[in-house]
């Protein structure tokens, strides 16, 4: 058996411990009152915001920056004739930014950070 490093409670190895309480105040409290960069967001922050609101008592009022909806504007700007492609993996490749452990979450959200980067270099330069 492994302790998890967040809780008190006890799992095998491999095994996905359901979200409690304490475990959730320990994200709310990494997260802070950071923004919230991912890509295509909605879902997972809906999934997430009913997790709280059911074990703490409430959602999060952090602000949100949907990567993928940044990616499809840019794209419009540059190019309005052309249909963007929307998958993350094609917006990684479209803007040259490397695909980095993309199997994981920690992966998934280090690309998203990478992608949100460029992004607002390349706004930054057009304006």
């Amino acid at each position: 058996m492994q302790r998890c490093a967040v809780t008190t409670c006890y799992a095998k190895q491999g095994e996905v411990m359901p979200p409690n309480r304490d475990n959730l105040s320990a994200l709310v409290e990494f997260i802070g009152n950071r923004p919230i960069i991912g890509w295509k967001l909605e879902p997972r922050i809906s999934a997430l915001n009913a997790l709280l609101s059911k074990q703490l008592g409430f959602s999060l009022p952090n602000a949100q920056i949907d990567v993928a909806k940044l990616h499809q504007r840019r794209l419009r700007r540059l190019h309005p004739e052309i249909d963007a492609p929307s998958s993350f993996a094609q917006a990684l490749t479209c803007w040259k930014v490397p695909a980095l452990g993309m199997q994981s979450v920690l992966g998934e959200a280090t690309a998203s950070a990478l992608l949100y980067m460029r992004l607002q270099r390349t706004m930054a330069e057009a304006a």
